[in-house]
């Protein structure tokens, strides 16, 4: 369902009537879930928040009940995370989770003083975004953007990431519909089966490899986009990675040089015939051969010198030329640049992404398929204190439950992989540490792991009452001194 921006929400639950009070709101519309089912009802607490923006019709339907972690109560919607801190006082205090900020995908936008409010927002948001933005309730509400838009190719769809919420469009659809992205689903993963549309989901990103960090700060991930694959060797012998517009690559005698690989060649595409100067002055003339090379409009040129200049981004190979609507588009030598005429300000000239492409064409296997947004890499236990581990030591472990949700009568399975570069762990003895109720812990050894570097553990009846969160962690020894542990929880819910 598709209407324009609602101003209110009345909802006859008896008949299954919903009556919109609308207001006529240009162009801009809120695309709207035609499912009505709904597993899971609304937390008193979050109520009227959840009906002021919209409800089920904007947030998406309820996937789990409400649980508190640590005097802050949670539920997830399909779009989103509410969540209040129970010890503060007043409604002001009933907001939605930077679930954005989990993402990876910060793109570090810099605002200048004054920037982060009013009209100047205005100038880091998608024209086509910018009003639901503001309905929703702008900065206060869905957070500051983390994203340029970027054209996702998977999904057909382009999008933007803010802190809290985030917006797509299809683009198949006319423009100014205005969806949103499953950020509650995501964030949930397995512990809330939700009927999704695929284009509403969101896929976990890769990191950024160390070796290319620096660099991509240096760059801005505005203009290399964000991480597709691994870093990985290269078929030169060199060390690279595959990014949404370009692929970083680095000669590891000499790591300090990072360039980029030619991405346009790799994707098969080729050069253009060159041309003479136009002698127009909104373009400037790049030589090639002689008198002849490729009129360049004057938007890319800055864009370009914004970024390293042609030394990193190389000479132009093609001519600029319409592709579509109003969309041009000119190749670089290690990358290609659109600019879209219908819009203005910062995002109007934009890296095309051709990492996708690329991968497409390579099979995407073969750099190591991303990690699922249910799986997690280990953490190391030191003395007491959990770190991130160095994703060099190449260790990793998924754990999943049977239910999302069970009884306090009801047995709950534990299933874990172990794997270590990629490769299963075989005969290895996972430990598992579980908290319950009353703060006690249990610990159990699951079985030593098969083949497939896989085991299983059946837990008794907890015994705990509705809306408990079980914390459990799952580690494994590597060695003597080194332990590698991943937690998570499952709830009881459901009590007769």
């Amino acid at each position: 369902m598709i209407f324009d921006t609602p101003i209110h929400y009345f909802y006859k639950i008896a008949g299954i009537i919903l009556i919109f009070v609308l207001i006529t709101s240009g162009c801009n519309h809120i695309n709207l879930s035609d499912d009505d089912s709904q597993s899971f009802v609304i937390d008193q607490v979050f109520q009227e928040f959840y009906d002021r923006l919209g409800g089920k019709q904007v947030l998406g339907e309820v996937i789990s009940p409400a649980f508190v972690i640590q005097n802050i109560k949670y539920q997830y919607t399909a779009n989103a995370v509410l969540q209040i801190d129970l010890l503060a006082e007043g409604s002001q205090s009933v907001a939605l989770s930077p679930v954005g900020r989990d993402l990876n995908i910060d793109e570090d936008i810099q605002f200048a003083e004054g920037q982060i409010t009013g009209p100047f927002l205005r100038d880091f948001i998608y024209p086509e975004f910018f009003q639901v933005y503001q309905y929703l309730g702008g900065l206060q509400i869905v957070g500051k953007p983390l994203t340029g838009i970027h054209y996702n190719p998977e999904f057909h769809r382009y999008e933007q990431y803010f802190e809290n919420l985030g917006f797509y469009r299809l683009e198949k659809d006319t423009p100014g519909t205005v969806y949103l992205l499953g950020y509650g689903a995501w964030k949930c993963g397995k512990k809330c089966p939700v009927k999704q549309k695929p284009e509403a989901s969101i896929v976990e990103k890769y990191t950024t490899d160390p070796i290319f960090v620096a660099k991509v700060n240096e760059l801005g991930k505005d203009f290399v986009g964000f991480a597709l694959s691994s870093g990985h060797q290269a078929e030169d012998g060199g060390y690279e990675q595959i990014f949404e517009y370009v692929i970083l690559q680095v000669d590891m005698n000499q790591p300090s040089n990072i360039t980029l690989a030619p991405l346009p060649k790799r994707c098969g595409i080729g050069s253009d015939a060159l041309e003479l100067s136009d002698q127009d002055t909104s373009t400037q003339f790049v030589l090639i051969n002689g008198e002849n090379g490729y009129n360049v409009p004057k938007e890319f040129i800055e864009y370009v010198n914004n970024h390293g200049g042609l030394e990193l981004t190389g000479s132009p190979i093609s001519r600029f030329k319409e592709l579509k609507d109003n969309i041009y588009q000119q190749c670089f030598v290690n990358m290609c640049l659109e600019m879209d005429k219908r819009i203005n300000g910062i995002f109007r000239v934009r890296p095309v992404p051709l990492g996708y492409s690329y991968l497409h064409l390579i099979g995407e296997d073969s750099k190591s398929p991303a990690v699922s947004p249910t799986e997690e890499y280990i953490q190391n236990v030191d003395m007491g204190t959990l770190k991130n581990v160095n994703p060099s030591k190449g260790i990793g472990l998924q754990v999943w439950e049977d239910y999302p949700f069970v009884t306090s009568n009801q047995a709950q399975g534990i299933g874990v992989m172990v794997y270590e570069n990629n490769q299963p762990m075989i005969n290895v003895t996972p430990e598992l540490m579980v908290t319950m109720v009353d703060g006690s812990q249990e610990e159990y050894f699951f079985p030593a792991t098969d083949q497939n570097g896989k085991s299983y553990l059946q837990l008794d009846p907890t015994g705990a009452p509705n809306g408990t969160l079980i914390p459990y962690q799952v580690c494994v020894s590597k060695t003597l001194q080194d332990k590698f542990c991943v937690q998570d929880n499952f709830l009881i819910w459901n009590n007769p």
